[in-house]
């Protein structure tokens, strides 16, 4: 499309999270062996992990003056740290090996190259604030098949290992509960009007005025409560 207003970068990183999303969701359902499994879901997870870090200096163009970043670069470290800790629990499950052991095939593979390109594509992505709420929904998506991935890997183990892959699956789940309250978050804040800049010459009425004998409900207060809770 000629003319768009779209970035470059927009392009790779929804791309990114689309693969990311068919992969892990392809991975979840097709019940690969667990020896070939588990450390490439270890590796998707250590790349998920970067990915994170690196979605959250995603750089929105297009919006108004005076619009701060808001809550989501934040929410989503918290997301990334929860991805760090699954990563950590699927290596001592693993044995504490760091490298995948062999390479993998269908579609574990697709998996292992999807995370790999999520790492490149999100290093310093920009786009409108729609795209970037696409992505936190796709990876969203993402985070929560691999978390299912790792509950089928601790079904077919015993002991320690079999607590490390669950440990690594709730990681994951609160990671994409995270993204989740995240993607809420911004979509509030997008739909919230944006203030009048200050010195304006229309402005609206001030608090406690009366129109025609009736008072101007104040919803400032109530608008504060909703992002402080958005915050947390």
């Amino acid at each position: 499309m000629t003319g768009g207003t779209a970035p470059p970068a927009a392009g790779p990183a929804l791309a990114a999270a689309r693969a990311l999303r068919q992969a892990a969701g392809a991975v979840a359902a097709a019940r690969h062996s667990r020896p070939e499994l588990a450390p490439v879901l270890q590796a998707a997870t250590r790349d998920l992990y970067t990915a994170l870090r690196g979605l959250a200096r995603y750089q929105v163009t297009g919006q108004p003056p005076g619009t701060g970043p808001g809550t989501l670069p934040g929410q989503i470290r918290d997301a990334a740290r929860s991805a760090g800790l699954a990563w950590r629990s699927l290596a001592a499950a693993n044995g504490g090996q760091i490298v995948p052991a062999g390479p993998a095939s269908g579609p574990a593979r697709a998996l292992s190259e999807a995370a790999a390109y999520a790492v490149r594509a999100w290093h310093r992505p920009a786009g409108n604030a729609q795209d970037r709420e696409e992505i936190v929904e796709l990876v969203t998506a993402a985070a929560a098949a691999m978390a299912a991935t790792a509950g089928y890997l601790a079904t077919g183990t015993a002991g320690l290992a079999a607590c490390r892959f669950r440990h690594a699956e709730r990681s994951l789940e609160i990671a994409a509960e995270q993204l989740r309250q995240a993607l809420a978050c911004a979509r509030a804040d997008r739909a919230r009007p944006v203030p009048s800049p200050r010195g304006s010459s229309r402005p609206g009425p001030a608090r406690g005025r009366t129109l025609r004998g009736a008072r101007i409900p104040v919803v400032q207060r109530r608008d504060r409560r909703r992002r402080f809770r958005c915050a947390n």
